[in-house]
Order: structure tokens, then C-alpha cells, then sequence
């Protein structure tokens, strides 16, 4: 979860990401609310956060670094411009339209398919 301190002291989440293990793989999800929110704040006080998409890295980032120890994390793409920040994080493009992957194993490529098409079969979550 990702929070912004006001200068008034008011504290307010602005971002979370959850995800619920499937086998050997996480299917995460995650919101960030910032955007209009961040665009009332001051950018000085933000750096590097730019309209929310900052507080989605920082999100996915440390979220990628408590579930590791699978073989990757999936996540159902709902917007085309996300996947500029997913990509930089790790994420790649499957054959599915809306699924990408992050995967932290090195594991063979037929596997990496049905692993692939194995999640793309449940439909959205």
C-alpha cells in the first residue's frame, strides 16, 4: 500500500497491490488512485512520482520483491498505457491480449506456454 502525507498532516492511501498465489505463479492486481490526487500535490514534494504512474512502479516493485521465490507473477493488463510501467518493472507481453507476465525462474519455453495458457483459461481476476 502506498500513502501521501499533506502538508496539513493528513495522510492518504494512494496505491495498493494484492495478489492470491495460483500454483506455481502470483495473478496480482493493483490500483493507484494518484492520479488526481497527485496532480492537487505539490511536484517538488513528489520527485520522481508523475502523475500516479511513479506510485505504480514503487508499488509493483516491492510487491515483486515479497513474492520472488515463485515462478513468476501474472498480471490481467486493463489498460493498454499501463504496460509502460508494468514493462518497466519486468513485465512482458504473452499471447493473451491482456495477460502479462513477470516471471522470476528460468524455465523452459513450452513450459512458460503452459503456464501461460493455464492462467489464461480461468478468465479474468
Amino acid at each position: 500500500m502506498a500513502f501521501y502525507k499533506w502538508p496539513d498532516k493528513l495522510i492518504e492511501p494512494v496505491g495498493f497491490c494484492n495478489w492470491i498465489r495460483h500454483g506455481d505463479v502470483y495473478l496480482e492486481e493493483r490500483h493507484v488512485r494518484a492520479t488526481q490526487l497527485l496532480s492537487e500535490a505539490a511536484e517538488t514534494e513528489l520527485g520522481c512520482v508523475q502523475g500516479g504512474w511513479g506510485v505504480a512502479q514503487l508499488i509493483m516493485e516491492a510487491a515483486a520483491r515479497e513474492v520472488d521465490r515463485l515462478r513468476s507473477m501474472v498480471r490481467l493488463l486493463r489498460r493498454q498505457k499501463a504496460f509502460i510501467v508494468d514493462s518497466r518493472v519486468g513485465y512482458e507481453p504473452t499471447h493473451y491480449k491482456y495477460l502479462i507476465v513477470k516471471w522470476f525462474a528460468d524455465i523452459p519455453e513450452d513450459a512458460k506456454r503452459r503456464l501461460i495458457d493455464d492462467i489464461g483459461s480461468i478468465g479474468p481476476f
